[in-house]
């Protein structure tokens, strides 16, 4: 008849065919508005409420260490944000990257800067629920280019949805914050 090995190679490879319908199954089941409706019908708020300039500064030196010498400016700022991103939590999602950037046009090339100022890793729907008033960013909003100055900022929140098994979705605020940069640099 057959030998043992072969026995065992079919029961594993059948093992794993059954799992990989699963897997397969499991992730189509995302697209299921029963299991994750669309955004329209969830209540989401992710809103940057305030975003205050504190010192704008212009500088010339090295951005960081063994980096050669030269001008770039630097925004310190505090930000307000409310966000409840519960709704997005169902039985397939592990969990959420979110993080706040800023966005801006260049004056001269015409070329969008997006910077990160802001992140979190939300693993649970429990934590998916928080207030920051007068928050201070994690990374410094810094332009090599010289073209904060006197320019339109837009702070929009940002996240990533990460499921178990699938496809991971970015989704962003629909109305960013508009701030205008300063005119003069603070010394």
């Amino acid at each position: 008849m057959h030998s043992f090995l072969s026995r065992l190679n079919t029961i594993f490879f059948f093992a794993l065919m059954c799992l990989a319908i699963c897997g397969g199954i499991a992730s189509i089941s995302c697209f299921i508005p029963f299991v994750n409706p669309p955004d329209a019908l969830k209540s989401l708020l992710y809103d940057v409420t305030n975003v205050d300039v504190d010192k704008f500064y212009h500088h010339h030196g090295s951005m960081r260490r063994g980096v050669r010498k030269s001008k770039f400016e630097r925004a310190e700022l505090t930000f307000s944000a409310d966000i409840d991103l519960r709704d997005e939590f169902h039985w397939n999602t592990k969990q959420l990257f979110v993080w706040l950037s800023a966005d801006y046009i260049g004056k001269d090339n015409q070329v969008t800067h997006r910077s990160s100022l802001w992140d979190t890793l939300v693993r649970s729907k429990s934590a998916a629920m928080f207030e920051m008033n007068a928050k201070m960013p994690e990374y410094k909003l810094i332009d090599p280019d010289l073209d904060l100055r006197d320019n339109n900022v837009n702070f929009t929140l940002n996240w990533d949805i990460h499921p178990w098994i699938g496809l991971i979705t970015r989704k962003h605020s629909d109305t960013p914050h508009k701030v205008d940069m300063p005119v003069q640099y603070s010394y």
